[in-house]
């Protein structure tokens, strides 16, 4: 099952625009766009491969502008889409909400998912924090 040809093609559309506003630093614009190409993905939007990218996106912008809640809550509404489960990217971000929220218990569990899946490279371009919060374990 494929989405309509010129429907993802308007969806990638929105998709480049938010990720130009993103690389200027237009998170609140990116939110929009993501957020317009989201509401295009049919439903149920679990089922698209489409929405675990748009979804990461906004889970992505949104840590950060420190919106922690929204942007977990779009972190895992990723892991229920195709070929997302296990996802390094976002279990490192769903980690690092919630050592933003200071639940460390939590986060070292996503922390050591990550690493499990990539190793030490998903901490490369990452603050030093988040690495030595499961040095412990390592």
């Amino acid at each position: 099952m494929n989405i309509d040809d010129s429907i993802y093609k308007e969806i990638q559309i929105l998709c480049e625009r938010a990720d130009k506003m993103v690389e200027s630093d237009n998170y609140v614009g990116a939110i929009e766009e993501y957020g317009r190409a989201l509401s295009l993905v049919p439903e149920p939007k679990s089922d698209w491969e489409a929405s675990g990218w748009i979804y990461c996106a906004l889970g992505d912008v949104n840590f950060m502008l420190g919106n922690y809640d929204e942007a977990l809550n779009y972190l895992f509404e990723v892991l229920k889409c195709p070929d997302e489960i296990g996802n390094p990217f976002v279990l490192l971000r769903i980690g690092q909400c919630f050592y933003e929220k200071k639940a460390i218990r939590e986060a070292r569990e996503y922390f050591i998912q990550a690493y499990m899946v990539e190793g030490v490279d998903i901490f490369e371009d990452e603050d030093d924090k988040y690495i030595k919060c499961i040095e412990d374990l390592l």
